[in-house]
């Protein structure tokens, strides 16, 4: 079919010259769409009048609402749909080829085709949540339009099956109302209406402002998910191709005219004449302005209507270019016109004899001509996959010369769309600028070495033969989204494409999308370094923190990057080379965000410092991800990864074209990823995907990683293959290169982060280096893992090729492990199976060489770590022996290796620590020479125990475990146990100590200290006797033999220590007591106290309750002028609970207790007070004697429970001190009166000791009884007491004291009441 120029010359005012809707999927592949012709679908094209032409059809409108910044729904865009429910009918097209139709003959004999007649379809399932999603991404990006401009839109959903889409929006002309163009550079009406503050003119609102067709997919369309890195597999992408469709009707589309010389870019748009007749006049949309040919010429001038060449105006200078906003001033000279040059093809050739004429003659190139690159047309693939020869099977023929032929190959076939042409613009120029430098963008794949400086690169002629033409409407990035290339990595924008919107007049933060973007390049020898300072968040889905689209980059992210939105990526990679130091946090956060994701290219260097991060812990998330992805367009379309140049072009078979992988990905994707900082991802710390060859993964000391490390790459096929074919397509690597995985652990790194090797190439060992790695190693086809230094603790399961671990390194932990069948797991050093007694399996071959070591421990019960060898097991080197910590007595067997097939190569075993217990003795004695299995004796010396007691506590606990040690059972086997490997003798002894149940002691003691306290209390009540507020009133006498009764609530904490030896107290309750006193100078009453008692201390706590009561007494007859005497006495009854816990090692222990005991005190003393006019004072001293008695008790429990044996603990102790007590004052001006006292008093305790416990440990049969007497915490103490009294003339009494004991020798105790007291 001979494509056609298409002229409309319409009087509609908002007519286009050509209105172009790309066919994109199609057009960019038309050996894959079209596999058997190669022609353009005339519906490649659609013209302005094609779009609300059907007059059958009935409006099937489609309100699209997506989320606004406020998450709130809004209007978007209405949608007109055209489906098979709404349009049963159908439409006509005219065919793509004879073939579709039959050939027949028209009137003027003339032949011609029937019109195909074809059908539309409805919305399949996910298909509207697609486009919702694909327009909730416009939408965050450009904003919504006025409610007035509400863009409508033409959508037909046609039932062809080819992968194929388009869409277009005309060029808006506006017009004053003398119907002349006011503005020559406009937007799209679509691009007009949504950029539009206010309502938009000129256009009919019940007009389309865009139309989009949709076709159906071959295989079927993928609405799975909307990432950056496409995902879907053979299937086409949905939503990567509205989102492309919908940028051509932003605006992103050359209009092509034909003038008497060829064609012009732009649009002929008629306008009115002075005389009243239409003219047509170039208009030029906001795209077309900014486009450049290849010697970087705009594409429009100023023409001389008297054909005078010379006068001419041309705006190729700098500063003579029109911007997107200078339509309106275009103001030419009478007599010249504003046109466009025409469109010249040159081949490079050609090119290149310009660029000559240029260096001597300015003038070399012709004013009026738009140069583009045209390459010459390749032969057509041969694609039968019947034959063994051909390209589908892998293979190429060659030629007379025995040179490779070009077989077809997936590049072939057509005309190159790197056509040298460019966009520029403010924002575009911005974009590519980094340091003040301005970056040169190569063609895509290589195909010339003509590099596109200050734009990004354009397509320029599409097709193949007679029917290639010159698109222009397409963004030649590599690999973009916005690309008319066979293969797309991208389902969104780049920040480049996002730049050209808004040169477009779109206002969009870029900010939200990308921190920062590389478009810069270096060479091999001389790379573009840069440092990334800034920090740089953004919570918008599909954003990217750094992006290197250069190559030969050497860029250090030292800000800190944070895409929480979903599938953002911290750092996206591409080019080739690229080094890039990451030193600080990345983070993607969000459903399948990735920290950092290396998506294309070859030999890339990664480095990971120390304090840096890359987390991605929201589902789907991975850390670091090495991975080509999908083709946009569907992998059959093409599929590339690491020297893999695939696909399935013509639906007849896969075909892997070796000459023909370009040079970009002719090696691995990454060189080196050198980790010494933290990898975290919820679905992967790392991932490889099946068409990325990573080379060597450094693992250095300071790494932490969380999540699996995966690996899905095979050097021996890739992931499609033909069925039934013996052929297995391969990735096309060099003989010299295996395609294997390093993923080493334990390498030394430089101060860069780097991995340091010598001159051998072989990684230099780091002995300090130690990672504990939970996760899973998944790489059965291509990871090697080699411990190279230090340990790794690994206790995931891996599936991997092969496992190493260097002399000197060691290799700990619970894992398993799968081994390739022609591979070893291979131990030259450590091998530490510690695993707590379980199996290790490794499932493939044992290899242990005269430098390993096989680590295994066991215990006293015949178990001990195994490792299971579903393979052969070659053993050398040496088994080491670790005993558990646990209770041994006698033999134990250990059986270490397990395998069908063992090959014992004279290994040897020894015990692995001798001085692991200071109490135990093994030893150890091989029982034959096949499969390794010991037999180990453990003993006890008759002295073990008491060789590590250090005093009279621990040597009798040592003494019944010399006795009795080897022969206990139950719980007590773990307790002797964990006593054996408490550690040296010095933990050993304060092992046992916590054996001792010193509550015990502790517990009396407090209850010792209740009666003191108390006592000082009733002392307190009798001392500040009922007084009259005035005795030389009438009142005075009053109150004498009246009953005086208080309520005294109190508590009192104590702490209590000397030296390692102590306990904590807290007492609260409440005191009761009635007293009166007498004209004869006696003062006597009763009291009742109810307490809580919490005792603790290193062994146990001790609670309970108590009841008290006793009398209280003082006489002071008048005529012993001062003097006078006191006394009080009291019994208690008490109510305990004690729960004892023992922690030593793993064991945890537990008794408990009840016991009822009982307790009394008796205090007498003397005083002496002296009164003056403001207080009365004087010295007092004082006796007292207190005892506590507690039955026997046997506790319930564990091995450490006890019997303890009944015992009174009693105290004496004498006390000597000073008081003085205020006179009643008037408070202010009220009756209420009030009263401060203090005192202090030495205290002196006249018995050595308080008491002994003495027990037997029950489970340790045969032990003596062991004492333990309670400890003296300092002889001597000084008592504080200092109290207020308030009196009411109520006859109430409101009393506050605090008092407090410091003990010489360490510890104190505080205590206090408030006390109301009334007389009746």
């Amino acid at each position: 079919m001979e494509r056609k120029n298409i002229v409309a010359n319409k009087k509609n005012s908002r007519n286009l010259t050509v209105a172009v809707l790309l066919s994109c999927s199609c057009l960019c592949m038309p050996w894959y769409a079209q596999a058997q012709d190669n022609s353009i679908h005339k519906d490649d094209i659609i013209h302005g009048d094609d779009i609300g032409n059907d007059e059958n059809h009935k409006k099937n409108y489609w309100e699209v609402r997506v989320p606004n910044a406020k998450g709130e729904k809004q209007s978007f865009a209405i949608f007109d749909v055209y489906d098979k429910t709404n349009d049963p009918d159908g439409y006509d097209e005219e065919p793509e080829s004879d073939a579709d139709g039959t050939e027949m003959k028209d009137s003027n004999g003339e032949t011609e085709t029937p019109a195909v007649h074809k059908n539309y379809r409805d919305f399949q399932a996910g298909e509207k949540e697609a486009i919702t999603d694909s327009l909730t991404y416009l939408s965050d990006m450009l904003g919504f339009a006025n409610k007035d401009n509400l863009p409508l839109i033409e959508l037909k959903l046609k039932d062809d099956k080819d992968d194929n889409a388009g869409a277009m929006s005309e060029t808006a002309a506006f017009r004053d109302n003398k119907g002349k163009l006011t503005s020559f550079i406009t937007g799209t009406e679509l691009a007009e209406a949504i950029q539009a503050k206010d309502k938009l003119n000129g256009i009919p609102a019940e007009k389309y402002h865009a139309g989009v067709e949709i076709n159906d997919a071959s295989e079927k369309w993928y609405y799975d998910k909307f990432p950056i890195l496409p995902e879907n597999g053979t299937q086409s992408d949905y939503y990567g191709t509205v989102t492309h469709e919908m940028f051509h009707a932003l605006g992103l589309a050359a209009n092509l005219h034909n003038e008497l010389t060829g064609h012009g870019i732009g649009s002929n748009i008629t306008e009115k004449s002075d005389q009243g007749y239409d003219i047509s006049r170039l208009v030029l949309n906001k795209y077309e302005v900014g486009l450049r040919d290849v010697f970087g010429r705009v594409s429009y001038y100023g023409k001389n209507l008297n054909w005078d060449e010379g006068d001419h105006i041309y705006f190729d200078a700098p500063d003579k270019q029109l911007g997107p906003d200078d339509g309106k001033n275009i103001n030419l000279p009478s007599g010249y016109e504003f046109t466009s040059r025409t469109i010249k093809a040159i081949t490079l050739d050609e090119y290149n004899e310009l660029r000559e004429k240029l260096k001597d003659d300015p003038d070399a190139l012709s004013e009026n001509i738009f140069y583009i690159l045209q390459d010459e047309e390749k032969p057509e693939p041969d694609l039968d996959p019947e034959d063994n020869n051909s390209a589908a099977n892998g293979n190429s023929s060659k030629d007379e010369q025995g040179k490779l032929a070009d077989a077809g190959g997936l590049n072939s076939g057509r005309v190159s769309t790197q056509g040298g042409v460019s966009f520029t613009g403010k924002n575009v120029r911005e974009v590519l600028t980094v340091d003040g430098k301005v970056a040169e963008i190569m063609p895509a794949d290589g195909v010339h070495n003509i590099a596109v400086k200050g734009g990004i690169p354009i397509n320029c002629f599409e097709g193949t033969g007679d029917e290639a033409y010159p698109e222009l409407s397409h963004i030649e990035l590599q690999n973009s989204l916005m690309s008319h290339q066979s293969y797309r990595n991208w389902c969104t924008f780049m920040e480049a494409e996002l730049a050209l919107l808004q040169d477009l007049g779109y206002d969009i933060d870029r900010s939200k999308y990308f921190g920062k973007s590389i478009y810069n390049s270096g060479s091999e020898h001389d790379y573009f370094g840069t440092i990334n300072s800034k920090d740089w968040s953004s919570s918008q889905r599909q954003a990217i923190g750094l992006h290197v689209y250069g190559s030969y980059v050497d860029v250090k992210q030292a800000g800190s990057i944070n895409a929480s939105g979903n599938y953002s990526m911290g750092i996206r990679v591409d080019g080739v080379g690229n080094k890039v130091n990451i030193a600080n946090y990345v983070s993607a956060n969000g459903v399948g965000g990735n920290a950092l994701a290396v998506t294309y290219g070859k030999e890339h260097a990664i480095t990971l410092q120390k304090e840096a991060s890359l987390v991605a812990m929201g589902n789907d998330g991975v850390a670091a991800r090495f991975d080509f992805g999908s083709n946009e367009l569907g992998d059959k379309a093409g599929y590339r990864g690491s020297y893999i140049n695939a696909g399935d072009i013509s639906g007849l078979g896969w075909t892997m074209d070796a000459d023909d992988i370009p040079e970009a990905i002719n090696g691995a994707l990454v060189k080196s990823f050198d980790v010494n900082g933290t990898l975290a991802g919820k679905q992967a710390a790392i991932y490889i995907s099946p068409n990325a060859y990573v080379q060597n993964i450094n693992v250095m000391n300071g790494t932490s990683i969380t999540g699996d490390i995966i690996s899905k790459w095979n050097p021996e096929a890739i992931i499609y293959q033909n069925k039934n074919s013996e052929n297995v397509i391969k990735p096309n690597l060099p003989e010299d290169e295996d395609g294997l995985t390093n993923l080493t652990f334990g390498v030394k790194a430089d101060d860069n982060g780097n991995a340091i090797f010598d001159d051998k190439g072989n990684a230099e060992a780091d002995e300090s280096f130690k990672l504990n790695y939970d996760g899973n190693i998944k790489g059965a086809a291509s990871l090697d893992v080699a411990v190279m230094g230090g340990e790794l603790a690994f206790n995931g399961d891996a599936d991997v090729h092969s496992v190493a671990i260097s002399e000197g390194a060691t290799l700990s932990g619970e894992g398993n492990y799968k081994i390739a069948k022609n591979s070893a797991f291979t131990n030259n050093g450590t091998f530490n199976l510690s695993q707590h007694l379980k199996e290790t399996k490794i499932d493939g071959n044992y290899q242990q060489n005269d430098t390993g070591t096989l680590v295994a421990s066991f215990n006293g019960q015949n178990q001990a770590d195994t490792l299971k060898v579903t393979g052969t097991a070659n053993l050398a080197g040496k088994v080491l022996l670790a005993p558990v910590a646990g209770y041994y007595s006698g033999n134990t067997t250990a059986h270490i290796i397990d395998a069908s097939n063992v090959k014992n190569n004279g290994v040897t075993a020894e015990l692995m620590n001798k001085d692991v217990s200071p109490i135990l003795n093994f030893a150890i004695t091989s029982q034959g020479t096949g499969s390794p299995a010991y037999t180990i004796t453990a003993s006890r010396d008759a002295d073990a125990y008491s060789k590590c007691a250090d005093d009279p506590i621990s040597a009798g606990i040592a003494e019944a475990l010399n006795k009795n040690a080897g022969s206990v059972q139950g719980d007590a086997q773990n307790l002797v146990g964990a006593i054996d490997f408490a550690g040296d003798k010095t933990a050993v002894n304060a092992a046992m100590k916590r054996l001792n149940p010193s509550i015990y002691n502790s517990s009396a003691q407090a209850t010792l200290n209740i009666h003191n306290m108390l006592n000082t209390l009733d002392f307190l009540g009798s001392f500040s006797t009922y007084e009259p507020a005035d005795s030389h009133t009438a009142d005075a006498g009053k109150g004498r033999n009246a009953w005086r009764s208080m309520v005294m609530p109190f508590y009192s904490y104590t702490d209590q220590h000397n030296g390692l030896r102590g306990y904590t107290n807290h007492d609260s309750g409440v005191l009761g007591a009635m007293e009166r006193t007498l004209d004869s100078g006696w003062t006597m009453g009763y009291h009742v106290a109810v307490n809580h008692q919490s005792t603790s201390d290193s062994s146990g706590s001790v609670k309970g309750e108590g009841f008290y009561a006793g009398t209280q007494a003082s006489y002071a007859p008048a005529a012993w002028n001062g003097w006078s005497v006191f006394g009080s006495a009291s019994v208690g009854i008490e109510q305990m609970r004690s729960h004892r816990n023992m922690y030593i090692g793993s064991y945890n222990g537990a008794a408990d207790a009840k016991w009822t005991g009982y307790s009394g005190s008796l205090r007498l003393g003397t005083a002496l007070t002296k009164e003056t006019h403001a207080v009365k004072s004087g010295p007092f001293a004082a006796v007292q004697y207190s005892f506590v008695h507690r039955p026997s008790i046997t506790e319930d429990g564990g091995a450490i429970r006890a019997h303890i044996n009944s015992e009174t603990y009693d105290s004496l102790r004498t006390q000597l001190g000073y008081q003085l007590t205020t006179r009643l004052r008037p408070l202010h001006d009220s009756r209420t009166q009030w009263q401060a006292y203090i005192s202090a008093a030495w205290n002196h305790e006249l018995l050595s000791d308080n008491g002994t416990t003495t027990y037997q440990l029950l489970d340790i049969s045969g032990t003596t009884s062991i004492r333990d007497t309670a400890a003296l915490y300092g002889r001597d103490s000084l008592s504080l007491m200092a109290g207020l009294t308030f009196r009411t003339p109520k006859k109430m009494d409101i009393s506050m004291n605090i008092g407090s004991d410091m003990y010489r020798q360490g510890g104190s105790s505080i205590y206090g009441k408030i006390g109301l007291k009334w007389k009746f």
